[in-house]
C-alpha cells in the first residue's frame, strides 16, 4: 500500500559520498553511475521528490581514508589549496546532479558538516 502523501523528502545523507569515493575511479565511473541511477530511480518510485546529502568528508583520519582529499579544492604538496578546484570532485558531482536531474529530484546539498569538513582548513 503507497502512504497518503505526495511527496517525499529524503535525508540520504551518505549517497553523494558512496557516488564519490566509487566514482573517482574514470575506469568504473560508468559502472558506478548506473548504480546511482538505479537508486535514484527507486527513490522517485517511492515518490521522493527532494533528497538531502553530504557534499564531502575530509577530516584527516584514518577511517575516512578513502574520502579525505576527494574535496572541493585541490590538494598540492600535501597540502589544500582553497583557492583552486579540484575538477575531478566537480566533474563527479556534475554527474550526480545530472542523474538526480534526471530522475526528477531536487538535491539538497549540506556543504560543511562539523569535524568532518575541518581537514583543509587546518
Amino acid at each position: 500500500m503507497k502512504p497518503p502523501f505526495k511527496e517525499l523528502h529524503a535525508d540520504a545523507l551518505g549517497i553523494f559520498l558512496w557516488f564519490l569515493r566509487k566514482a573517482w575511479n574514470p575506469l568504473t565511473r560508468f559502472y558506478w553511475r548506473g548504480r546511482l541511477r538505479e537508486t535514484l530511480h527507486r527513490f522517485r518510485h517511492y515518490r521522493c521528490d527532494a533528497m538531502s546529502f553530504f557534499m564531502w568528508l575530509s577530516d584527516g583520519k584514518g577511517e575516512h581514508v578513502l574520502l579525505n582529499g576527494r574535496t572541493p579544492y585541490k590538494k598540492e604538496r600535501g597540502r589544500f589549496n582553497l583557492n583552486r578546484w579540484n575538477n575531478k570532485y566537480w566533474k563527479v558531482f556534475g554527474m550526480f546532479l545530472e542523474d538526480c536531474k534526471t530522475s526528477d529530484i531536487r538535491p539538497i546539498p549540506s556543504v560543511l558538516m562539523d569535524r568532518y569538513c575541518y581537514g583543509p582548513y587546518h
